[in-house]
């Protein structure tokens, strides 16, 4: 017996697309993981060995610099183990693949070119098939080829077939909300979200700067000050820095904010579908849009990967 359609899950996509898109978020949560124990652990080390005891109190002096020297030593083995774990490469390649898996799905459900409704159903569900193989090829995440659950899965779902087999104004009501309007408020509320992180995080490392100059200032106007936090302010500021570069803030920020744009300007170029015709050429319109943004994970991958090449 078929469902109501009222809404499309991820668990309505092609098991493609569940693995991809879970294979991506394992690989940014390691990933912003040893970038964030990273930074916190030379910032500690930092504050360690920044502390000044009396000569008498020896013992603490030894644990204080047997701690710093441990945490520093800690820090490049991060260092080293984010450099040849490949997590930021499976990040944004997994999620190349999720999002390259739904536009396809989406376009196969609306009877899209290249899978038109004059086609013979069972060449295009081959075709669709075979290009599902075409994003694999053109990915490099191996998790993603080789994780056993990929073939576990319906590539193509039930729920894909039958929001198929619905009439175009039914289909176009179905992406009209379940893939326009919800991609449209994903671009909005990260866009958003991003954009007030980087000024937080920013105005962090600008009060951070202030702050050292204050105590470098204090020190020499008072040269009896012993205690200078300078080092370790520097530290954290140059931390929150780091920070800013691994999530990329400003630039999702403004990434996002096009793409909403953009999809809402598609949008409105067709408040109403009713011919297949229209709704084929609509859908192709949204989804280049879509795409657009899409191609960005792999320009950001290989822009982040060529920095690391040069350092």
């Amino acid at each position: 017996m078929e469902r109501e359609i009222s809404e499309i899950s991820d668990e309505d996509m092609p098991s493609l697309f569940r693995i991809a898109d879970q294979a991506s978020q394992d690989a940014q949560w390691w990933y912003l993981l040893l970038v964030s124990a990273n930074l916190t652990v030379l910032v500690v080390a930092s504050v360690l060995a920044s502390i000044q005891l009396s000569p008498s109190k020896i013992s603490i002096i030894r644990w204080l610099e047997g701690g710093s020297v441990f945490l520093f030593a800690l820090g490049a083995t991060l260092t080293i183990v984010l450099q040849n774990r490949p997590f930021r490469d499976k990040w944004y390649d997994g999620r190349s693949i999720a999002e390259s898996v739904k536009t396809i799905s989406w376009r196969y459900m609306m009877k899209a070119d290249p899978y038109g409704k004059e086609n013979d159903s069972s060449d295009v569900d081959s075709q669709f098939l075979e290009d599902l193989r075409g994003v694999l090829r053109e990915g490099n995440v191996p998790p993603v080829v080789t994780d056993p659950r990929a073939a576990s899965g319906d590539q193509i779902t039930s729920t894909m077939r039958q929001v198929r087999a619905f009439k175009t104004a039914e289909r176009w009501n179905i992406y009209k909300h379940e893939r326009i309007d919800d991609q449209k408020n994903w671009y909005s509320n990260n866009a958003t979200k991003n954009r007030k992180w980087k000024t937080l995080i920013f105005a962090g490392v600008v009060g951070a700067q202030i702050i050292a100059l204050v105590f470098s200032i204090a020190t020499i106007v008072k040269p009896t000050i012993t205690f200078d936090p300078g080092g370790v302010i520097a530290t954290i500021a140059t931390a929150l820095l780091a920070w800013l570069q691994a999530k990329r803030y400003e630039e999702l920020s403004k990434s996002y904010s096009v793409a909403a744009q953009d999809l809402g300007m598609v949008a409105d170029e067709a408040k109403e579908v009713n011919t297949e015709e229209q709704l084929t050429n609509f859908v192709a319109d949204a989804e280049n849009a879509i795409s657009r943004e899409h191609t960005l994970w792999l320009a950001r991958r290989d822009h982040l990967s060529s920095i690391s090449e040069r350092l």
